[in-house]
């Protein structure tokens, strides 16, 4: 496992392309569990249930797990699992700090969008009206746009959010060393025609985060704070630039590979609009119920109707401005978006139908037991039933695992990816870029094409032709996230 010191701030997709399979350390305390008989639906069963999806999580290696839930506008429930700190035996509590990750882009979206509904710029303004010096080298000129940023369609080169951006410890109150936004910005340029394809893009939403400056002339997270965290009833004045009272109760960030976890030092990074805010599970998943409601938390207007409909309204891939949106099993509309940035794995998912939103975090990666606890905290708060049970692979020819070794090419993210046979299995290994080069990820088989893997909820589908042969694969995550085909280009 290499520069497990510096994984980037990500989607679920890198997380998949970055993760090897976790395995059982250090003890953690045990998971509170209920006593008594429950029944579905009532808070003492679903804090019965949450306490096993949490422990099975915390013996898979996971430092701790934090969750909380918001209900019609109510912290419902909010717990801690685990260690926060592994070395001074310091419990997770539901007043924990996690860094956000990725699940930042939502609220950057929207406080650039809340500048909109003031009038001082629009979805389709070309971004360079409003950088300055700072322009980005795009072509043609002033061709991409704010709502190009947002929906990830800009088109715009990423290299420091592949991992290539300095980082700085967050302790550092001048941040020496790190790349300003403006700096970053101007060094970006076209690489594929904005508009033309979607490619996730970490780079894009540190330049949104410069547009909040320059448009609004504040800094960026007094401008989140002020227009967006407070009139949520959000009480955390210093997301980006923690207080000492976040870093009292801020969680140490772990990584774990091979059967080992490591502690992580606290860093922070150049593109720190895309993914570094200090929260906690409660305070997003409020930020959360903003969305849910229609833009408005405790009588204040955040964001217009229209501009939380637009966010929710998915161009590619299933990607709005800032969300991902996709109907789940049940028929209900979800918004969700996860993240994973040094030792720390997130997700946040809302059911619009039922207004219920849910904040997940952990101090340890690479993993998806943070989305796995947030998806049974919302189920079982719509009253659904919630499996404990792993898959269960099935026994598949070596010489059918064989077919599928070779070299593919995933062209949304411009990524060499190698799959070998091993025992009753695949292991997928990134080639390129250079910055993930050697991640490696196990898959056991589902089927004679269908390989899975239970950790990070993600799943490879392989496609043969008349001949038998191998042309590529499709890989998916958690039966929702569609990340395309990857064509086979060698043996």
């Amino acid at each position: 496992m290499k520069n497990l010191s510096r994984p980037n701030t990500a989607t679920p997709l890198v997380a998949c392309a970055i993760a090897a399979l976790l395995a059982a350390c250090d003890p953690a305390p045990r998971a509170p569990a209920a006593s008594g008989p429950a029944q579905p639906g009532t808070p003492q069963y679903i804090e019965a249930i949450l306490a096993k999806v949490a422990q099975k999580e915390l013996d898979r290696g996971l430092a701790s797990l934090s969750v909380a839930v918001v209900k019609d506008g109510e912290v419902v429930f909010a717990e801690g699992y685990g260690y926060a700190n592994v070395a001074q035996r310091a419990e997770a509590t539901p007043g924990t700090y996690y860094v956000a990750a990725s699940t930042l882009k939502p609220v950057t979206s929207t406080a650039l969008l809340t500048l909109i509904d003031q009038g001082k710029c629009s979805l389709d303004d070309p971004v360079n009206d409003h950088l300055g010096d700072s322009a980005v080298r795009d072509d043609p000129p002033n061709s991409v746009t704010i709502r190009h940023i947002l929906d990830h369609t800009s088109g715009l080169s990423d290299e420091h959010g592949w991992g290539m951006s300095p980082v700085v410890s967050v302790w550092d109150p001048h941040r020496t060393g790190l790349i300003p936004l403006e700096e970053l910005a101007a060094g970006m340029a076209t690489a594929n025609p904005a508009g033309a394809a979607w490619r996730y893009n970490n780079s894009a939403y540190a330049l949104a985060g410069l547009l909040i400056e320059k448009i609004s002339g504040m800094p960026y997270e007094q401008y989140v704070v002020e227009n967006v965290f407070r009139p949520a009833g959000i009480d955390n004045g210093h997301p980006m630039f923690p207080s000492m009272e976040i870093v009292e109760r801020l969680a140490v960030p772990y990584a774990i590979a091979e059967g080992e976890r490591t502690p992580l030092d606290f860093y922070f990074d150049a593109l720190y609009p895309a993914g570094l805010a200090h929260v906690t599970p409660s305070q997003m998943a409020e930020f959360l119920w903003v969305h849910l409601n229609r833009g408005e938390a405790g009588g204040n207007r955040i964001l217009s109707n229209e501009l939380v409909e637009a966010a929710h309204a998915p161009n590619r891939e299933k990607y709005g401005l800032g969300w991902w949106i996709y109907e789940d099993d049940q028929g209900h509309t979800r918004i969700n978006h996860g993240g994973t940035w040094h030792g720390y794995v997130t997700t946040m998912t809302g059911d619009k139908d039922n207004g219920i939103a849910v904040y997940a975090a952990t101090n340890t990666g690479p993993t998806q037991g943070s989305y796995r606890l947030a998806e049974a905290a919302l189920r079982l708060t719509r009253g659904e039933a919630v499996s404990l049970e792993d898959r269960r692979p099935v026994e598949v020819d070596p010489a059918i695992l064989k077919r599928y070794e070779g070299t593919y090419l995933d062209s949304m993210l411009d990524m060499d990816l190698r799959i070998e046979a091993f025992e009753n299995g695949l292991k997928s290994i990134v080639e390129r870029p250079e910055s993930l080069q050697g991640y490696t990820l196990e898959y056991l088989p589902a089927s004679q094409t269908d390989f899975f893997n239970e950790n990070m909820g993600s799943e490879l589908h392989f496609r043969v032709d008349e001949a038998g042969e191998t042309t590529g694969y499709r890989q998916t995550q958690h039966g929702w996230i569609d990340y395309g085909i990857r064509e086979k280009v060698g043996d």
